[in-house]
């Protein structure tokens, strides 16, 4: 028989033991021992949020418990433990070079001076001469044109960055050939009213060809912008203003060549009689300057047909819902950045203008620009082709962790390390793509060749590995997944590509599978996929076009345990993961989905079970997502389809709201969230009939996929990080 006493020191160990787990977690945080989301698309959630309630209605004014700015930028998806929300980002450091400031400073202040010095030259143009000629005249105008042209580019090649000074491969390569037409139009203002058969016309022209050809041989990232590519970046980038260019520099040559001597110029005689028009010539002067400092007002034309085509399109054309009042619209009219990258073809409408001219003046040497002007203006064109290519290069960063009150959205701590240069990266990607990891004691941030850092839930460094580089011109893509102890890191770039497990506690390597390269800069972005099979834990890699084999491999060894070739018709890097549900692999691409059996790829069997054609309408970026027994999935360009996930019959497909969509979906409460890059996300019932239930707006741009726990969805914006649901706060 229990004594009483023996029964009640039972009762009270027992009710120690529950309590201390919540003890632990009311310490500042030390100990978790539940994590709601604890990486991409919640690690082994594969998207499917556990959460019971789901926000369905939001915007950025309403329903949102809290909205938190972020330092730097990112597209790492947020998780999520009990009392806390991490995200991570990079930024700049405080010990900026201060030769950048100085270029710059001393670029503008250069600018205003040369400025100033011409406005003799402006005042004795604008007064009526009968010596001048009409053509004369046109000849002014369209050199105040170039002018204003000249100050716009100037003025852009310090905006296009959008604050992260050159930092991706994309914007090198623009801002590479951009910089260079600058001082080609700046060379171009230099030999304006200057005789056809002068010395310093002969060499301007030897020059603009030499600059040309220095621009092609020099450019960033030569095997991937490829000379014979066809593709609208390098048209319109590098193709387009190399020909004007080198049209120009011949055009002049030809000119000095075969000039007449000076003393047989014609003086033409259609001389202006009417006395008193100054003023209306400083007005044609002024508009054509401030048509050039425009840029001829290319984006409002740009935004206007935009604009036009939202207003006047039907279906999911319609316009974009977060600009819906008249203010944003007229924002969205004068705002450059919604018409990039198509008006940087603009400059090169400089360059025929003044081919037109040219090719209709007889560049009569009465009208004389002044020296300093003409000379400065040159040395000021190639000071900002320094100041952009070659000192951007020295802007350090630094990559950290940022980590917030989940109840209150407040920064709990913010940390930063592995301060270096910038990796390669293109535009639509980041410098922290890859979603960070939790475990209940420490975090994991992965940054590619930079480093992987852990920290504590306090933000106290443990420890980091800078020796997993990841090499390619999109950037890192893929985030690192967990498996027991171990760390797993797929680095699929194409000079050596490996796939490694690191110790959790110490960061150290366990093992290292080295994969097959390949040719080009090109790397994989997929991240890998940790489930269990036959007790114990497997990685599926899936590689793409670069890498066509899907490879599965002990997690505790690395050892390879099967592989099985994916040559089907498709092209392009895809980024889609693996999804599984029960003995199925779901392989997803643009052109389609196949279905496989994992245990009969294990045991050697033929395992493709089920295969369904999307007809190019199928996910290239986000993963797919199950629910309910059934598959859906979104194209970049917003085509959403749903598929039964036994058979693959197609069930459904929709267009959803303008915008691209390289968010992943999630699953939850039983509604599907799409979202896309305007900050849109269409909420969609799980059902084998499409049912829309609410699209709903955030007024920043939408990378990263969402997170959902504890009946809130936690949305990473290109700003900020949002905390919204339905219920009151």
């Amino acid at each position: 028989m229990i004594r009483p006493i023996y029964l009640r020191s039972c009762l009270l160990v027992i009710l120690l033991g529950l309590s201390l787990p919540s003890v632990l977690n009311s310490q500042n945080g030390k100990t978790e021992s539940n994590v709601q989301w604890g990486g991409w698309r919640g690690l082994h959630l594969q998207g499917h949020s556990p959460s019971q309630g789901s926000p369905v209605h939001w915007s950025d004014s309403s329903n949102v418990l809290w909205s938190t700015k972020i330092k730097g930028e990112g597209h790492s998806s947020p998780v999520v433990s009990n009392s806390c929300v991490f995200v991570t980002s990079v930024w700049h450091t405080d010990d900026q070079p201060v030769i950048n400031k100085i270029l710059t400073y001393f670029i503008f202040l250069g600018l205003l001076f040369l400025l100033l010095s011409i406005v003799p030259f402006l005042i004795k143009t604008c007064n009526v001469d009968k010596t001048q000629t009409n053509r004369e005249f046109v000849s002014i105008l369209i050199f105040w044109m170039l002018l204003g042209l000249s100050i716009y580019s100037l003025h852009f090649s310090h905006w296009l960055p959008e604050g992260f000074l050159a930092t991706n491969s994309g914007v090198q390569f623009t801002m590479w050939f951009h910089s260079g037409i600058i001082v080609a139009l700046c060379l171009v203002l230099a030999s304006f009213f200057t005789p056809p058969n002068s010395r310093k016309r002969f060499v301007i022209a030897i020059f603009l060809i030499l600059w040309g050809a220095f621009l092609l041989l020099e450019r960033p990232y030569p095997n991937y912008y490829n000379i014979f590519n066809t593709d609208i970046l390098t048209l319109t980038r590098m193709t387009i203003p190399l020909i004007f260019i080198t049209c120009v520099g011949v055009i002049l040559l030809l000119r000095n060549i075969f000039a007449r001597p000076k003393n047989t110029i014609e003086i033409v005689e259609d001389v202006e009689q009417v006395k008193g028009l100054s003023l209306f010539r400083m007005a044609l002067v002024g508009s054509t300057f401030l048509l050039g400092l425009t840029g001829f007002a290319t984006f409002i034309i740009f935004n206007l047909s935009k604009m036009i085509y939202f207003l006047l399109s039907s279906g999911r054309y319609s316009f974009p819902q977060n600009l819906t009042t008249i203010t944003d619209r007229i924002g969205f009219l004068l705002e450059p950045s919604f018409s990039y990258p198509w008006f940087l073809i603009i400059t090169n409408v400089g360059f025929f203008i003044w081919i037109l001219s040219e090719s209709i003046s007889h560049q009569q040497t009465r009208v004389q620009i002044p020296f300093a002007f003409s000379w400065g203006i040159i040395v000021l064109g190639l000071l900002n082709f320094t100041a952009t290519n070659y000192l951007q290069a020295e802007v350090n960063l630094k990559r950290g962790i940022t980590c917030l009150y989940r109840e209150s959205g407040k920064v709990k701590w913010q940390m930063g390390s592995l301060v270096g240069p910038p990796a390669e990266q293109t535009r639509t990607n980041s410098l922290a793509t890859p979603t960070p990891l939790i475990d209940g004691e420490r975090v994991y941030a992965y940054f590619g060749s930079p480093g992987l850092i852990c920290t504590d839930y306090d933000g106290n460094l443990l420890w980091t590995n800078t020796e997993l580089p990841f090499e390619g011109i999109h950037g890192i893509g893929a985030s690192p997944v967990i498996s027991g102890e171990h760390l797993i890191v797929l680095s699929a770039m194409s000079k050596a590509p490996y796939l490694t497990a690191l110790n959790r506690n110490t960061g150290e390597r366990i093992w290292t599978v080295k994969l097959k390269t390949w040719n080009g800069l090109h790397g994989e972005h997929r991240t890998p996929l940790i489930t269990s099979y036959d007790g114990r834990d497997i990685i599926i890699d899936w590689g793409s076009e670069l890498r066509p084999i899907l490879n599965i491999y002990d997690a505790l060894t690395g050892k390879s345990i099967c592989k099985y070739p994916t040559r089907w018709n498709y092209k392009g890097v895809y980024i889609t993961t693996v999804l599984m549900n029960e003995d199925l692999l779901y392989l997803s691409d643009k052109g389609g989905v196949r279905a496989l059996s994992l245990m009969k790829l294990i045991q050697g069997g033929e395992p493709l079970m089920w295969e369904t054609n999307l007809h190019s309408k199928g996910p290239q970026t986000a993963t797919p997502v199950i629910s309910s027994g059934m598959l859906f999935m979104i194209s970049d360009k917003g085509w959403a389809t749903c598929l039964d996930a036994e058979t693959g019959e197609f069930l459904w497909r929709e267009r959803l709201e303008y915008g691209y969509y390289y968010s992943s979906p999630i699953v939850a409460g039983g509604n599907v969230y799409f979202s896309n890059i305007q900050g849109i996300t269409t909420v969609v019932k799980c059902n084998r009939s499409f049912k829309r239930l609410k699209v709903n707006v955030l007024q920043e741009g939408l990378y990263a996929s969402p997170a959902i726990a504890y009946g809130q969805i936690i949305m990473r914006t290109s700003e900020h990080v949002w905390c919204l649901s339905d219920k009151e706060n």
